[in-house]
């Protein structure tokens, strides 16, 4: 019987590796930051300061005094450092609306003139009505997450088409590079895309729907539009076209009253049609689908 002898792999250097400390509170460690770089051997840290687009009652908006303050912690040793926020803000499912915290608080304290419109130029009083993305039923879609900090998290997924939305998302990594940031660590890249929470279903009342009706203009003619029994884009709406043509048969839902005022769709809504004979070969369901692909890009 012969025996095998295992061959040894030789360990790798530890000098020639880049050691980067992540995710841990910083505001906890400030005075330890020499002893664990020492300690850890750490070179940076990643995504290990807290910026995330909320408010709450032990880190009220805005909270760049703090987030300057751990950065400059980190500097001071002579680390680099990053911030961790998401592609969607973070509010609470069950908080009373009246209650400054959340999101809705950061958008409250908006100055007047960053205030967001709708399509349509009216004012928004909130966020969510103005840039959630919409179930198929007409919901707000997002997510309610685990029990943290003594609430439940909303994640709402907005709309990437929203012109709102998208420069203060540009203006917050900014104020992340201000603060001091050698990186910027975003989260969630899933709620960039509607359609995995099953939204994405707005009708011209809303950005989503708006930048669908101006994608068909542009990659189909009248003629076209009209043979697929699509009269008027202007008054186009996917969900309706699909339920003339497919049929619905039934919607499961469940409705969340987010913060006592929005609806949310969660968990997230199925829908099941009569017949999918041809859905997939559809003109308009493949625009629909290049349409959202282009609108994350």
């Amino acid at each position: 019987m012969s025996t095998l002898t295992p061959t040894a792999t030789p360990s790798p250097n530890i000098s020639e590796a880049v050691i980067i400390g992540t995710n841990f509170r910083i505001e906890f460690f400030h005075s330890q930051i020499p002893e664990l770089r020492e300690e850890f051997r750490l070179e940076a840290f990643h995504d290990t300061v807290q910026a995330w687009m909320d408010s709450r009652t032990w880190d009220p908006y805005p909270p760049w005094d703090r987030i300057k303050r751990e950065i400059r912690a980190a500097h001071e040793t002579g680390l680099p450092i990053g911030t961790s926020f998401a592609f969607s803000p973070a509010d609470s499912a069950d908080t009373p609306n009246t209650v400054p915290i959340g999101f809705l608080d950061i958008y409250r304290n908006l100055r007047e003139g960053q205030k967001w419109q709708y399509p349509d130029g009216s004012p928004a009083p909130d966020p969510y009505t103005q840039a959630a993305s919409r179930s198929f039923s007409g919901k707000l879609a997002g997510r309610v997450l685990w029990e943290q900090d003594g609430r439940r998290d909303l994640a709402p997924v907005l709309q990437p088409q929203n012109p709102y939305w998208r420069d203060f998302f540009i203006e917050w990594a900014k104020k992340n590079i201000d603060a001091g940031a050698d990186t910027l660590f975003m989260d969630n890249v899933d709620t960039i895309f509607p359609l995995f929470w099953h939204g994405g279903w707005g009708c011209s009342d809303t950005w989503e729907g708006q930048g669908f009706e101006n994608h068909l203009r542009q990659r189909m003619t009248g003629p076209e539009l009209a043979a697929l029994g699509i009269r008027s884009i202007e008054d186009f709406c996917l969900k309706n076209y699909i339920s003339r043509k497919y049929g619905v048969s039934e919607i499961n839902s469940n409705e969340v009253d987010a913060r006592g005022t929005f609806s949310i769709s969660w968990p997230s809504e199925t829908v099941h049609l009569e017949t999918t004979d041809g859905l997939m070969d559809d003109p308009v369901i493949k625009e629909y689908l290049l349409y959202w692909y282009l609108s994350v890009k």
